[in-house]
């Protein structure tokens, strides 16, 4: 008889707690969630012609007072598979600190050999006639320098791609067996 009434209790109190459960007023609706939408497509082109700023990212150092740059122009973009690529060019007419460094130290591994490959779309003051210039170029093409009979101006240019996906990982195949073909030799201690 007990077990009969535990019962029933227990399935009179299951039908209560549902049944309030039901009655209660319902809780209001979350708010949705705030997403950031990130911009898709091509990254929208950025100049920079800062002075300083492009100097700064072309030679890796500040321009002294001595060096006077007279125009500056980076360029940044992003092409359809959003690799990240950048262009700079300078006219500047250097310090002889700056000409040791460039030119005397090859601060930049640079080759007199190469010869000087100027693109389409440089700006409209930068150097076109190379006659009587010294050019110094990367190896691979990249930064290029162009002096001035005497060294008076300098006109620099580079470009290159900046974050670039990384190229799959070649797949090599799995050892079944790295065990040695043979045991480990015995200790001397165990031989005695």
């Amino acid at each position: 008889m007990k077990r009969r009434h535990l019962t029933l209790a227990a399935v009179l109190l299951i039908g209560a707690g549902f049944a309030a459960w039901r009655l209660l007023p319902a809780a209001p609706p979350a708010p949705p969630p705030q997403v950031r939408r990130v911009p898709t497509g091509p990254a929208p082109n950025v100049t920079n012609v800062d002075p300083a700023t492009v100097f700064q990212r072309a030679f890796w150092k500040r321009p002294t007072e001595a060096d006077q740059i007279l125009h500056a122009e980076r360029r940044e973009w992003q092409d359809a598979g959003n690799v990240s690529h950048w262009q700079w060019f300078l006219e500047v007419e250097p310090s002889p600190a700056l000409l040791s460094y460039l030119r005397d130290d090859n601060a930049f591994r640079l080759s007199t050999k190469k010869p000087v490959k100027i693109p389409a779309d440089a700006p409209a003051w930068f150097i076109r006639d190379l006659q009587g210039t010294q050019a110094m170029v990367a190896r691979q093409g990249g930064m290029q320098l162009i002096f001035t009979a005497g060294g008076a101006k300098l006109y620099a240019m580079d470009s290159g791609g900046g974050f670039q996906p990384g190229a799959p990982e070649k797949s090599q195949p799995f050892a079944q067996d790295t065990s040695p073909p043979s045991p480990p030799p015995a200790p001397a201690s165990a031989k005695r």
